[in-house]
C-alpha cells in the first residue's frame, strides 16, 4: 500500500513539474492555450461539482462564468480596483449567485432544475446585453488588462503560471471537500435522497451548498478567462459552451476528480483539429456526446476504474459470500467505545426489566394516528408506546399499515391525525431533522449508496457526528485530517464485526442482498440512534444470519437503543421482542407480550391462522426468510 501510495505521489510530482518546465519549450500560442485550458478546467470541474456529484444539471454556469468576467472587468476597468480585489470579489458574488438561484431550483427534479437553470442564464444573458452602459451591451467590455507584476502587466508565460498555481490550488480544495463529509452528503443525495436523509443529511441545504461553490468556481474562471483575453461578451453564455462543457465532462467522467482534466484536454484539443470545420463545431461535438453517452458512459476515468476492479477481482478470485459472524464481547467493547450509552449511570439490567414491567420512560408514543391516501384509509387513530432499551415488534398482514407508521414517525409521510412524541418531544419536523434527533431507521428495500464502496456509506453514516466545518474541510486542516482518519478506524472495525472484512473498497451494487442488508444495519448504528426502526431487516437471510441478526439487536437494547421491528418471519419476531403491537387494516388490534399476542383470538384469525399454531412453527414448513433468500437467489 505504501508502494501505491509513494508511486501515485511520484506521478503527481512530475506532472507538475513538467507543467512548470513546459514554457521553455513551447511559443506563446501555446502558452496562451494552456492559460485557457487551466481556466476551463476550473469551469468543468464547478460543473462537476453541481453535476457529477449532486445530481443537479446545470444549465446556468456559462452564464456564471462570464457574470465572473463581466463582474471583475467592471471592477477594474470602471473603479479602478487592483486584480486580486476583483477576483475575490467575484469568487463571492458567484457564491452568491449560485446560492440565490438553488434557493429557486433545489427543490425540482433533475429535469425541472434544468429547465430553471436554463431561464437564468437566457435571463443573465439578456440582463449583460440591454445594461449597455455599464457592461458594453452586445458589443462586450473591452480592455480589461492583464495583472501586474513587478510594475508591468503580465505576459502570458507569467500570466500561465498564475493559472496554474491557481488551478492547482483549486483541484486540491475540490478534492478535500468531495473527500469529506460534505462530499458525501452530496453524492448521498445525488443516489438515494430518502436514505441520505435518514443519516440526518438535509437535501436542500447541501443542494444549495453545492450549487453556491460551484457558482463560486465558475465565476473564479470567468474572471481569469475575462484577464486573459483582455474582453468578454455574451457570447461566453452561448449553448455552444454549454455543449462543449457537456462533452468535456461526460468524457472524462462525471464524478471524479481527474474527469474534469482529462475531458477538457480531450476537448480542447479536438476543437483545434476540426478549427478548419468551425462551421459545424456544433454538430460535431453533438455527435461526440452521443457517441459518449452510448460507448463510455462512465467516461475515461469510469473505463479505468472498470479495469481496476477487474483485474481486482481476478487476482483475488470471485468474492465469497460472508456470514455475518462476530465475538460478543467484542461488539460490545465496541459499543461501549464508539456509540453513546444513553442510559449511563443506570442498570441495563434494571432498565430492562422496568421496560417489561411497563414502568420505563416511553422513547416513542403515538397518540391516534391516522393517515389516509384518497379513499383509503392506511392509519386509523393508532397509538402505541415504545419503551426505552426494548425490542418492540410491529406485525400485521400485507396491507396493514405497518411500512405507513413508520414512515409517519420518520417524517418521510404527513400524519392526518394524532400525535407523534419522541422522548417527551412532539415531531412535527422533516425526516432529516428527526434523523438528527435521534431516531434512525433501516427500509424496507435497503436505501444504500450502490455506486460508491461500503465504507463511503459506513462514513456517510457518521456524517452527524462529525462537528468540523467547511473551512477547515477546505483547507484540509490537521483537526479535520485526523477525524477522518479516526472515523475510518471505526468504520473498519464495524466492517469486520459484521463479516465483511475485505469489501469495505467494493461498490455496494457488487454485494449479495443479505450482505446489503447487514451493511444498512451497522450504517443505521454509525448514526447513533436512540430509536431504531427496522423494516424487514431479516429478509434474505440465511437461518445463521438471522441468529447473529437477533444478538446484535439484543446487544443494542443491551446498550439503550430502543428498536421498533417490522418482520414477517414469526418465529423471529416471538423469539426476540419485549413486546408487539399488531396491526390490521391500519388498526391496533392487539398488543402485549409475545405469549399474550400469539394467544390473542383476533390475531390468530387475522394473521397467524387457526389452532393458534404460527405458520412459522410447522415443523416441515420452511420460514418466510429462508424462501424469500431462494427467491433473491
Amino acid at each position: 500500500m505504501a508502494w501505491r501510495f509513494e508511486k501515485k505521489n511520484l506521478i503527481v510530482a512530475a506532472v507538475v513539474l513538467g507543467l512548470v518546465f513546459i514554457p521553455l519549450l513551447l511559443n506563446s500560442y501555446w502558452m496562451y492555450f494552456l492559460c485557457l485550458l487551466g481556466i476551463t478546467i476550473i469551469l468543468s470541474t464547478s460543473m462537476n461539482l453541481a453535476m457529477g456529484y449532486t445530481g443537479m444539471v446545470s444549465m446556468v454556469h456559462t452564464g456564471l462564468y462570464a457574470i465572473g468576467g463581466y463582474f471583475s472587468g467592471i471592477m477594474v476597468v470602471r473603479f479602478g480596483l487592483p486584480f486580486a480585489v476583483a477576483l475575490v470579489g467575484a469568487l463571492v458574488f458567484g457564491l452568491l449567485l449560485g446560492f440565490l438561484i438553488s434557493l429557486t431550483a433545489t427543490r425540482a427534479s433533475s429535469m425541472y432544475f434544468a429547465m430553471i437553470t436554463m431561464a437564468f442564464n437566457t435571463v443573465l444573458q439578456e440582463w449583460i446585453s440591454e445594461w449597455g452602459t455599464v457592461t458594453g451591451g452586445f458589443a462586450g467590455l473591452s480592455g480589461i488588462p492583464r495583472p501586474r507584476i513587478l510594475g508591468g502587466a503580465m505576459n502570458t508565460t507569467q500570466f500561465y503560471y498564475l493559472v496554474l498555481i491557481l488551478t492547482l490550488i483549486i483541484i486540491v480544495v475540490f478534492r478535500n471537500l468531495v473527500n469529506s463529509k460534505y462530499g458525501r452528503a452530496f453524492k448521498g443525495i445525488m443516489l438515494n435522497e430518502q436514505g441520505s436523509a435518514a443519516l440526518g443529511i438535509r437535501p436542500n441545504l447541501y443542494k444549495a451548498l453545492s450549487f453556491a461553490i460551484a457558482g463560486g468556481m465558475a465565476s473564479f474562471a470567468g474572471t481569469l478567462y475575462a484577464h486573459l483575453e483582455g474582453f468578454v461578451s455574451p457570447e461566453l453564455m452561448s449553448g455552444a459552451m454549454a455543449l462543449t462543457m457537456f462533452v468535456a465532462l461526460m468524457m472524462g467522467g462525471s464524478g471524479t476528480i481527474l474527469g474534469p482534466i482529462l475531458g477538457v484536454t480531450f476537448v480542447m484539443v479536438m476543437q483545434r483539429l476540426i478549427a478548419p470545420f468551425a462551421l459545424y463545431q456544433a454538430l460535431i461535438f453533438g455527435l461526440v456526446l452521443l457517441g459518449v453517452i452510448y460507448l463510455f458512459p462512465k467516461g475515461l476515468i469510469g473505463i479505468w476504474e472498470d479495469i481496476m476492479e477487474w483485474r481486482k477481482e481476478k487476482t483475488k478470485g470471485a468474492t465469497e459470500k460472508k456470514v455475518f459472524s462476530y465475538n460478543e464481547e467484542e461488539l460490545k467493547a465496541f459499543f461501549d467505545e464508539n456509540i453513546e450509552a444513553y442510559e449511563q449511570g443506570d442498570s441495563l439490567g434494571d432498565s430492562l426489566s422496568d421496560s417489561l414491567s411497563g414502568t420505563a420512560e416511553s422513547v416513542l408514543r403515538l397518540v391516534n394516528v391516522s393517515k389516509s391516501f384518497g379513499g383509503v384509509q392506511a392509519l386509523k387513530n393508532v397509538s402505541m408506546d415504545v419503551r426505552t432499551a426494548a425490542i418492540h415488534g410491529l406485525i400485521g398482514p400485507n396491507g396493514s399499515g405497518k411500512s405507513t407508521l413508520i414512515n409517519v414517525i420518520s417524517g418521510t409521510l404527513s400524519r392526518d391525525e394524532g400525535e407523534v412524541y419522541f422522548r417527551n418531544e412532539k415531531l412535527n419536523h422533516p425526516s432529516y431533522a428527526i434523523a438528527q434527533k435521534g431516531v434512525g431507521r433501516v427500509f424496507q428495500i435497503p436505501h444504500l449508496f450502490d455506486k460508491v464502496t461500503v465504507m463511503h456509506n459506513l462514513l456517510a453514516g457518521y456524517h452527524m457526528r462529525m462537528k468540523e466545518g467547511l473551512l477547515p474541510v477546505l483547507l484540509g486542516l490537521p483537526q479535520y485530517r485526523r477525524c477522518e482518519k479516526e472515523t475510518q478506524v471505526m468504520a473498519k472495525k464495524l466492517i469486520d464485526l459484521a463479516g465483511l472484512s475485505g469489501l469495505e473498497d467494493m461498490k455496494v451494487a457488487k454485494l449479495s442482498h443479505g450482505q446489503k442488508r447487514m451493511l444498512e444495519l451497522i450504517r443505521a448504528i454509525m448514526v447513533n440512534p436512540r430509536l431504531l426502526m427496522l423494516d424487514e431487516p431479516a429478509t434474505g437471510l440465511s437461518a445463521l444470519e438471522l441468529e447473529n441478526l437477533a444478538e446484535l439487536i439484543k446487544v443494542m437494547r443491551d446498550r439503550g437503543i430502543s428498536v421498533l421491528l417490522i418482520e414477517h418471519n414469526m418465529r423471529f419476531v416471538m423469539n426476540l421482542c419485549d413486546t408487539i403491537t399488531v396491526l390490521e387494516e391500519g388498526e391496533v388490534i392487539s398488543e402485549g407480550t409475545p405469549a399474550e399476542v400469539k394467544a390473542d383470538p383476533r390475531v390468530l384469525e387475522a394473521y397467524i391462522g387457526t389452532g393458534g399454531v404460527l405458520k412459522s412453527d410447522k415443523p416441515n414448513e420452511p420460514d418466510y426468510a429462508d424462501r424469500e433468500a431462494e427467491a433473491h437467489a
